[in-house]
């Protein structure tokens, strides 16, 4: 699945990609904002928050997982 965050992967940058998933009108004529369940994108951007939090506190920062990384670019 490419994303905004591919071209990042791709060069080497490391990414997260938080997906909730799709229903039928996904990216369709009738997706309409009535789709969104706010309670469940809180909780993402919750959850986003506190994981920027402790890595940002972290006393090493975060290593690629080369196995992820040929999934994500290689597509393997």
């Amino acid at each position: 699945f490419r994303s905004d965050h591919y071209n990042f992967a791709r060069k080497g940058v490391p990414v997260l990609f938080f997906f909730n998933g799709t229903h039928d009108d996904y990216h369709g004529r009738d997706d309409e904002p009535n789709r969104i369940d706010h309670d469940k994108a809180a909780r993402i951007a919750k959850l986003i928050f506190y994981l920027g939090v402790d890595i940002g506190n972290a006393l090493n920062p975060p290593e690629w997982n080369p196995e992820s990384y040929r999934q994500i670019v290689l597509g393997r």
